[in-house]
């Protein structure tokens, strides 16, 4: 609250030195505080004054650069709030004279309605950042135009809503407060955020009445699941009209074009090899995880073997590192007429280089499993910590030195060490390529019954969007 009394000192202050542009930026930026947060005002009537203050300022500083349409109409949004006539000793007569002029046009537009119901009766409403009433409240000679509505239950943040009011006519804000409350908004998108179980069981109820809120023909929900060990997209699609909803699984293994293939099934119903597609239950029973039909889950064409940037970058300088060490040991060769002080060949920091680049490569492949394959975290180290010893044994074999008289105090006796350590890291690959070779069967292969497994743990946080004939999704968590 501090910020935005700041903000219209600052604007007031500005506007008496005829710093008018200075003065806008100031108010406006009060004012877009004031209308994103009016839980901050709603529980303080002292606020109300600064909201006042906020409004007229920005009208008069609008009017008095010429821009009177605008101040006009932001001089009406305040007769939306409050009633309350001009003090001219405070703001001065031509204030007094804009506000005149809002009412009179204010007056022509007729008065309209609303009403404003939640379904917890604990539920404070508060209509253009004035408390209401609880549960249910109607209200008449509104005036044309939006009006902020914030709903709030105590202990929580409230849900803030803006409602239209037409003249002559009922506007209607019904809230739904289990399901809007946990509805996130961000953009375009939209996603519930179930953090326990028991709501998570409420998930087609919650997509059902967000459809419905929405006027939409049908909505889905994602989420990321582990089944046997392998990771899964799975989504429903839960149709506003109560029908049977829909719903596949498809491995994260299967790369971009089964995830495509899993949104083209659930926006049309079209069937795909590799997907796991749950059977269509009747009316009024839940999908189950359990169910799965063996005819869709052949296994489905390769995952693209092509990196990402990112991992393709890594794998690329880790690579290039290697080589450029390799060819300043190549180039620094041992003179025993100047030898270095340290009792070396002078060739260790080039080790030191090429054994860099081979982490850097162990890492590149990791990235690369992981986004190429979507293998699991295990998987995807045991292979990049297997090439990086590969890579770093074969360098500690070749860089091995004998203990000849002409050699330097200090030889680097690294031929065993370079043997055990490729050895090792042959056999970590090896895992990593066995690993990675059950992931993608087990991805791919329905059991003897034609059943999936009962997803053993979550890890995610679905994002769901929908329109009048579409439905977008996705979501975020951890793979």
């Amino acid at each position: 609250m501090a910020d935005i009394k700041q903000m219209i000192a600052t604007g007031r202050a500005a506007y008496d030195k005829g710093l008018l542009e200075k003065s806008e930026t100031a108010l406006r930026s009060a004012v877009q505080l004031i209308r994103r947060n009016p839980a901050l005002l709603v529980l303080d009537t002292n606020n109300e004054q600064v909201v006042y203050n906020a409004f007229v300022s920005l009208a008069m500083t609008l009017s008095k650069r010429g821009k009177s349409p605008e101040a006009m109409s932001v001089m009406i949004e305040l007769l939306r709030i409050s009633s309350a006539p001009i003090p001219e000793n405070d703001f001065g007569p031509k204030a007094r004279d804009l506000h005149t002029e809002a009412e009179k046009q204010a007056q022509a537009t007729g008065r309209g309605a609303l009403t404003v119901s939640a379904s917890d009766n604990r539920a404070m409403i508060f209509v253009d950042y004035k408390y209401r009433g609880l549960g249910k409240v109607a209200l008449g000679d509104q005036l044309p135009g939006s009006h902020a509505v914030l709903v709030q239950i105590p202990g929580t943040i409230g849900l803030q809503y803006e409602r239209e009011v037409r003249a002559s006519a009922t506007s209607a804000l019904d809230v739904n407060w289990p399901v809007e409350s946990a509805l996130h908004l961000d953009g375009l998108w939209a996603g519930f955020l179930l953090a326990a179980d028991a709501d998570r069981a409420k998930a087609s109820l919650y997509a059902t009445e967000f459809a419905r809120s929405c006027n939409t023909d049908d909505i889905i929900i994602l989420s990321l699941q582990t089944i046997d060990g392998i990771s899964f997209l799975g989504g429903i699609q839960y149709p506003a009209n109560g029908d049977p909803p829909i719903g596949a699984f498809a491995p994260l293994s299967g790369g971009e074009p089964l995830l495509r293939a899993l949104g083209t099934y659930l926006y049309d119903g079209t069937m795909a090899a590799g997907l796991r597609v749950l059977r269509r239950p009747v009316r009024g029973e839940a999908p189950s995880a359990a169910q799965a039909d063996s005819n869709t889950t052949r296994p489905t064409s390769a995952p693209s073997w092509a990196p990402s940037w990112v991992s393709a970058a890594t794998m690329g300088a880790g690579t290039l590192t290697i080589i450029g060490g390799a060819v300043a040991y190549a180039r620094t060769s041992y003179d025993e007429q100047h030898r270095p002080s340290d009792g070396t060949d002078g060739r260790n920091p080039s080790v030191g280089v090429m054994l860099g680049g081979s982490l850097v490569l162990g890492g590149g492949v990791y990235l690369w499993s992981r986004d190429s394959f979507g293998t699991s975290r295990l998987t995807a180290g045991a292979l990049g910590i297997g090439v990086a010893s590969i890579a770093a044994g074969v360098e500690y074999y070749l860089v091995a030195q004998e203990p000849l008289p002409t050699a330097p105090r200090y030889i680097r006796d690294t031929a065993t060490a370079g043997i055990v350590v490729g050895a090792a890291g042959l056999a970590v690959t090896g895992a990593g390529v066995w690993l990675l070779h059950r992931d993608r069967a087990a991805a791919t292969t329905a059991d003897a019954n034609g059943k999936s497994q009962v997803a053993s743990r979550h890890a995610w946080t679905p994002y769901v969007s929908a329109g009048a004939t579409q439905a977008l999704f996705g979501c975020a968590g951890s793979f």
